[in-house]
């Protein structure tokens, strides 16, 4: 729980504005409305006031100015770039775009339906003119035996995607649990993601996985090659996980440190940036329903 500890008001205003004002994402009305503004600013003044080491603010304000933040404009531009990738590879094949998920049971709503709806727009046409591209795109929610067969028989390009990567753990899963199944050609089979962190890509071309991104984010020890500085601030990053949110994902999931922000927040990312408190709300929530 937090104690509230003495600070002065104007200060902390004042302080906590100029950190904000620097950032590219505050101003950008695509991440945070002008009748939203007020909202973050207050809130980040909350958890900030609330913090009692010099060292931790220090570090909280450090993260906040480094955080990558994608909007839904940043979405376009990369799936732009994404399907440019696809199409050059797949050379006029046919290309099959899945969700990266897991065999469901319901209708849970994941990342990866969104980002492959995103597939259906009419920018593709434009861009099939501009380069000359004529493979045939098909969009699929669930990759039923009808489909996979069909990506076999056809000798097609198969993508299994998602809006982000984070230790690469779960996407390796989920690919390993539809490729060991069937007799393909693995060359055929691709992971792509929006956005990835260093530790996701690395874990995923280690498994010999292909795999295609647009932008890598970044993590904690890419603020600085000062090892010593990194250790500092990780000791300060845990104790602002333990005080303003809780002992669960002290790093982010996979201690993956994370400072991204998706239009859904990772838990790679550090928990103070996405889990609420019992008395404070966090920058960009990420809701758990």
């Amino acid at each position: 729980m937090l104690k509230k500890v003495n600070s002065n008001p104007l200060e902390s205003l004042n302080i906590v504005r100029s950190v904000l004002d620097r950032t590219y994402w505050y101003n950008n009305p695509m991440i945070v409305s002008e009748k939203f503004k007020s909202i973050m600013l207050n809130r980040v003044i909350k958890l900030y006031d609330n913090i009692e080491k010099k060292e931790d603010k220090k570090v909280f304000l450090i993260v906040i100015e480094n955080l990558d933040v994608y909007s839904l404009n940043d979405y376009k531009e990369m799936i732009q770039d994404i399907y440019i990738k696809i199409q050059t590879i797949a050379s006029g094949k046919k290309i099959i775009i899945c969700p990266l998920i897991e065999e469901q049971k319901g209708n849970t709503i994941k990342s990866g339906h969104f980002v492959s709806y995103l597939f259906k727009t009419f920018d593709f046409s434009f861009l099939d003119d501009i380069h000359g591209y004529n493979s045939i795109l098909k969009i699929t929610g669930n990759l039923t035996p009808e489909i996979l067969d069909q990506f076999v028989k056809e000798d097609a390009i198969l993508i299994f995607l998602d809006d982000f990567v984070g230790t690469g753990r779960t996407a390796i899963r989920v690919y390993n649990s539809y490729i060991n199944r069937l007799t393909i050609n693995k060359n055929n089979a691709y992971i792509a993601s929006l956005v990835t962190l260093e530790k996701g890509m690395e874990n995923i071309k280690n498994e010999g996985i292909n795999y295609l991104y647009s932008r890598k984010s970044r993590c904690i020890n890419d603020l600085t090659n000062d090892e010593e500085i990194i250790e500092n601030f990780r000791k300060s990053s845990t104790r602002l996980a333990k005080k303003i949110t809780s002992k669960k994902y002290i790093s982010g999931y996979g201690q993956s440190e994370g400072l991204t922000v998706m239009y859904r927040t990772p838990n790679n990312t550090v928990p103070y940036i996405w889990k609420n408190n019992k008395k404070n709300k966090t920058l960009f929530y990420r809701s758990e329903v």
